[in-house]
């Protein structure tokens, strides 16, 4: 891990841990009801530890804390310096790779994004519900409901997307501005910037969905003119009975950011027009969007747009991403072979790191190069 790497894992979670509003204190109140003394509980994506920390305070047992990046080291540290690192067990993995001694009564689980969970967060939940959860168990949150508003917001679409039709330097920009307006885009959003009243597009009950399809479409009518330049989006969460967690616009709660969903050209809107919105994606793995403006029964613009679309790629990659692609292995990928073949526990770094400065001096230059491709190719499972 590089410096630059451990600078931005700190300042991500002294935000969180001190910069969100009333998030913890809600978590807190929602660990509190739902876990009864002696509880064993799971916590996926639990960063510092902190709501780890809160379930033992609220009385659980043990916790089983699952964190797949370095910050897994934070909460080792801390539950040290805390004295209750006998108490928790923390793995760094992604939940899907992890197997649990015991299986949890309460799953806990921060691991939203700006629209949602994190990617593959609802194939997280609905792993751990299956194999490391009691039949009973509780969730935190239990259900998650997503949100849309037609937004007016010119400063963002004028850096974001209008900023890829100029000139710079003499040179044109202009073939990437598909790329920019197939992307969405974090931003924090005032309430006075939704051009109507926020329509509710999906509600998710963690504990018995079946697929992590999200996908709605609802129309609103515009309350007041203005410009509409795109989508906001943004989630309420249920942790416990009456205590939820969100990034409503305006709302200080968390201080998350909502998601921008541009649109390919801005249009007026007037008060009374529709706008007819549609998001789909799988596990927040990609979305697609649509959006139509009408005034009665006249359609006043169309827009359909899609994250596959938000980046420009290869011959080279799009061929790899057929099903009927063919892989071959490449000289790193042969390097990776043999080092996994040569992990007996009898090898020293020192060592390994010759073998393949002598064996692969086409690939590594130096022996920095080389032991970083060894560290990086051993590191943890995740």
């Amino acid at each position: 891990m590089g410096e630059s790497d451990q600078s931005q894992i700190l300042q991500f979670h002294a935000f969180l841990l001190g910069e969100t509003g009333e998030r913890l204190t809600r978590f807190e109140r929602a660990l509190t009801q739902r876990i009864s003394r002696g509880d064993v509980v799971l916590d996926l994506g639990s960063g510092t530890g902190v709501l780890a920390f809160l379930a033992l305070r609220a009385g659980a047992s043990k916790v089983y804390a699952l964190e797949d990046t370095d910050a897994v080291e934070l909460a080792r540290a801390l539950s040290a310096a805390n004295g209750i690192e006998d108490r928790i067990v923390l793995q760094q993995r992604w939940s899907s790779l992890a197997e649990l001694p015991e299986q949890a009564d309460v799953l806990v689980a921060d691991i939203f994004d700006i629209f949602g969970l994190l990617p593959r967060g609802l194939g997280f939940v609905a792993d751990a519900r299956r194999r490391l959860l009691t039949p009973s168990a509780a969730l935190i949150p239990s259900a998650l409901e997503l949100h849309l508003a037609p937004v007016e917001a010119p400063q963002l679409y004028g850096q974001r997307i209008t900023f890829w039709t100029r000139e710079i330097s003499g040179f044109d920009l202009s073939s990437i501005h598909r790329c920019a307006m197939n992307n969405r885009y974090p931003n924090r959003f005032e309430r006075s910037a939704l051009l109507s009243e926020p329509a509710m597009l999906a509600r998710i009950e963690l504990k018995d969905f079946e697929t992590p399809l999200i996908a709605g479409d609802v129309k609103v009518a515009v309350a007041r003119a203005g410009v509409l330049h795109g989508l906001c989006g943004w989630f309420v969460a249920d942790l416990a009975k009456g205590i939820t967690l969100s990034n409503t616009p305006g709302d200080t709660t968390t201080r998350y950011s909502q998601a921008f969903f541009p649109i390919e050209r801005a249009i007026a809107v007037k008060e009374g027009d529709t706008v007819s919105m549609g998001i789909h994606s799988y596990d927040n793995l990609g979305c697609k969007w649509q959006v139509e403006v009408s005034a009665g029964s006249q359609v006043l613009a169309k827009s359909r747009h899609s994250t596959s679309l938000g980046f420009p790629l290869s011959d080279e990659r799009l061929r790899a991403l057929l099903p009927s692609y063919r892989p071959q292995l490449t000289r790193r990928g042969e390097a990776q072979r043999l080092l996994l073949t040569l992990c007996d526990g009898q090898q020293s770094l020192e060592t390994l790191t010759a073998i393949f400065l002598e064996r692969y001096a086409d690939l590594f230059r130096s022996p920095d190069d080389t032991v970083g491709f060894i560290r990086s190719t051993l590191a943890p499972a995740t």
